[in-house]
Order: C-alpha cells, then sequence, then structure tokens
C-alpha cells in the first residue's frame, strides 16, 4: 500500500533538487526498529545494527503508536507466525484474552491498534521483510550479519 502523499513528497523533491537545494537530509534508512527502550532485546536490536553500521529509523511505538494500516504492513512483512506479535503478559490476560484469539491477522492488527503495550519487541523491518527480533539471532539473520559481529553485554 503506497502511502497517499508519495506523489506529492516526490515532486517536491524533485522541485527541491532542480532548485538547487543540497541538503543535509540524507535518504530514510531501509531498516525500522519498532523500540521500547525499557526493554532488553529491544536494546540489543539497535546496539546490533549499530554494531554493523546499519542506520535505523527508531519507533519508539508507545509513544507513537501505529495504526492498523502501518500494523497490517508489518504483518504483510512478517517472517513469523502473526501470533509472535503478542506479548502474552498481564496485559493479555487483563483483557481476557486466549491464544485462540490471536491466531490471524484479522485478529491481531486491530488488538494491537487498540493495545499497543501489547506489541512483542523488538520488530525489525528490513525492506519486504520484517521479524520479531527475538531470539536476536533473527535480527543476525534478517540484516544478513554473522552472529558474531555483535559484542555481547
Amino acid at each position: 500500500m503506497q502511502c497517499p502523499l508519495m506523489p506529492e513528497l516526490r515532486e517536491m523533491a524533485l522541485r527541491l533538487a532542480r532548485s538547487g537545494c543540497h541538503c543535509n537530509a540524507g535518504p530514510m534508512a531501509d531498516v525500522t526498529v519498532y523500540h521500547n527502550p525499557n526493554c532488553n532485546s529491544s536494546k540489543t536490536a539497535l546496539k546490533i545494527a549499530a554494531d554493523a553500521g546499519i542506520e535505523v529509523d527508531v519507533v519508539q511505538y508507545l509513544k507513537t503508536k501505529p495504526d492498523a494500516a502501518e500494523l497490517q504492513g508489518i504483518v504483510d512483512k512478517l517472517q513469523n507466525p502473526v501470533t509472535e506479535l503478542v506479548r502474552r503478559d498481564a496485559n493479555f490476560k487483563d483483557l481476557g484474552l486466549a491464544e485462540e484469539d490471536v491466531q490471524t491477522a484479522q485478529q491481531v492488527v486491530p488488538l494491537l491498534a487498540a493495545h499497543p503495550k501489547l506489541l512483542q519487541r523488538p520488530i525489525v523491518v528490513a525492506g519486504d521483510r520484517a521479524v520479531v527480533g527475538r531470539p536476536k539471532e533473527r535480527i543476525f539473520e534478517l540484516l544478513g550479519l554473522d552472529g558474531d559481529s555483535s559484542d555481547e553485554s
């Protein structure tokens, strides 16, 4: 699904380029990490990318809550079963959820849009693929890295 503003943004960029504007805002990173700064696994995902010299766009999903369309975009790229996007924690239980409630994209997307705290983290998106970054080896594989390229802390 293409952003409806994309043609306007492309035209604006062309006008700026033709006008001789040489701003320092380079291209956006090809890797996005849906991040919770209080989560060690999420911090590890950022460290893996940083140690490999890979620039990432960081989305603190509890501050900038992904909507249903953004979540569907992740699901469409997901290399894991969609049910892995949902954390099974106290919030899950407090909402009275059961395993059969989080098996399909039609169930998971609206649930996570309404309750972003249930989003498993980190989610790492690279190009047309996305993974739940647990275990961290999934991140190495997605980014095409050797699992030893990041120091253990």
